[in-house]
């Protein structure tokens, strides 16, 4: 995966999916070449395999990058999905609400299985029951793609809970913050451990001119 040049935004691929990833549409040409300082680790990160946290207060570009982050994958041929995570959170609970189980299953299943999701501003969200709950079922299934070390990764495969060809084998996820994971571990525990443990941290300091 290669940070593509400014030249590349082409109508093709935008027309051929990119609309179909929910990016909002202030930031739809947001570029990894925006974050000069940032851009190749991320994209180191992504190559290895490591999930990605931005943290930063509220004008620091978070959202911008997230979507930057979708780009580079949706260019390099992956499905990729970008949710504000209140709203994901809403969109569960409504099927929840018509009492279809068999959607909100599916609707899980998709956030725990397309191959590249990101959660803009997880901080955002009221720690609930509920949302603790649904958080912790999309962000630890999807943990199982991030683990890189090698001997956790052949004791989970011997205990049948990781196959060598397991789906989750190729996820990535990306998450962002107003705050750090110290932080937002006090209200989601178990998913900020998981991203703790998965994830390389951005930290996006300035405030942008957009934001400004």
């Amino acid at each position: 995966m290669k940070p593509e040049t400014k030249t590349k935004r082409s109508r093709e691929w935008e027309e051929d999916g990119w609309s179909r990833c929910n990016v909002p549409e202030r930031y739809r040409y947001a570029h990894l070449l925006d974050f000069p300082g940032t851009g190749q680790d991320t994209v180191e990160a992504m190559n290895q395999g490591r999930w990605l946290f931005a943290e930063g207060q509220l004008g620091t570009g978070k959202t911008h990058y997230l979507v930057a982050v979708c780009r580079c994958a949706f260019i390099a041929g992956r499905r990729t999905r970008f949710d504000y995570v209140p709203d994901l959170l809403g969109r569960i609970k409504a099927s929840i609400g018509r009492g279809s189980g068999t959607e909100t299953d599916e609707i899980i299943r998709y956030y725990r299985e397309v191959p590249v999701l990101a959660l803009d501003d997880i901080s955002a969200a009221r720690a609930t029951e509920y949302a603790v709950e649904i958080l912790d079922q999309i962000v630890n299934w999807r943990y199982g793609s991030a683990i890189r070390d090698s001997g956790v990764r052949k004791v989970m495969q011997e205990a049948g809970e990781l196959k060598p060809k397991h789906p989750r084998a190729r996820l990535l996820t990306a998450v962002s913050a107003n705050l750090s994971l110290e932080d937002l571990g006090e209200m989601f525990p178990r998913s900020a451990s998981r991203i703790r443990e998965a994830a390389r941290r951005i930290p996006l300091l300035e405030v942008r001119p957009e934001r400004s």
